[in-house]
């Protein structure tokens, strides 16, 4: 069979599903008819007829199930099925189906909030060039209590690399601070840091 003769079948089975369903047995049926004729006029009892041609054709049940999956749109049946079955839940218990529609939208929107505050943190780039190609560079060295701590890098350490350094295109550096900011209803702070000189141009951004 062609596939365009089996498209042809599944629009029909989609369109016309009781016309082509009726159709189907109809025809199953007249085949079983023919085979009960032929066993009869083969000399047959028309009983022992009836049950040669049960054997031949085989269980009608299972080949109207095959054929209709051969020219039918199975999973569609079905989903109309689970949606008529999940309406007449719903009817049943509105106030159940609230509370479960209530939880999932909960559940959908705080795993939304997580997804897009981890995208935003840890898998979005940076807004600048090359974002994989920054690194960030700092001293080992133990601390106190004997682990070891990350310490930031001293002014001459940050134009040595700068000046000396043959894998390194641009080297700065940067302190946090808070800055005070008066307004009229008093001082506030801004989270921000103090940067070398070459920072916009180290990392090939214009400020604001």
């Amino acid at each position: 069979m062609r596939w365009t003769e089996i498209i042809q079948l599944r629009l029909r089975g989609l369109v016309f599903h009781n016309r082509e369903r009726r159709r189907l047995r109809e025809e199953m049926q007249f085949h079983f008819d023919a085979l009960i004729a032929e066993n009869i006029a083969a000399g047959m009892p028309p009983g022992e007829a009836r049950h040669a041609a049960m054997r031949a054709f085989g269980n009608r049940t299972v080949a109207d199930e095959q054929t209709q999956q051969t020219w039918g749109w199975t999973w569609l049946e079905r989903l109309l099925q689970d949606l008529r079955f999940a309406t007449r839940q719903i009817r049943r218990a509105p106030g159940f189906a609230l509370i479960a529609i209530l939880t999932l939208a909960l559940g959908i929107g705080a795993n939304n909030a997580v997804f897009t505050l981890t995208h935003a943190l840890l898998l979005q780039g940076l807004p600048i060039p090359d974002p994989d190609r920054l690194v960030r560079l700092a001293t080992h060295l133990p601390g106190p209590s004997g682990e070891y701590m990350d310490l930031g890098l001293s002014l001459p350490m940050i134009q040595t690399f700068q000046q000396r350094s043959h894998t390194i295109r641009g080297a700065f550096g940067w302190c946090v601070y808070d800055f005070p900011l008066t307004e009229k209803n008093g001082v506030h702070g801004i989270h921000g840091a103090v940067v070398s000189g070459n920072a916009f141009q180290t990392l090939a951004v214009r400020p604001a």
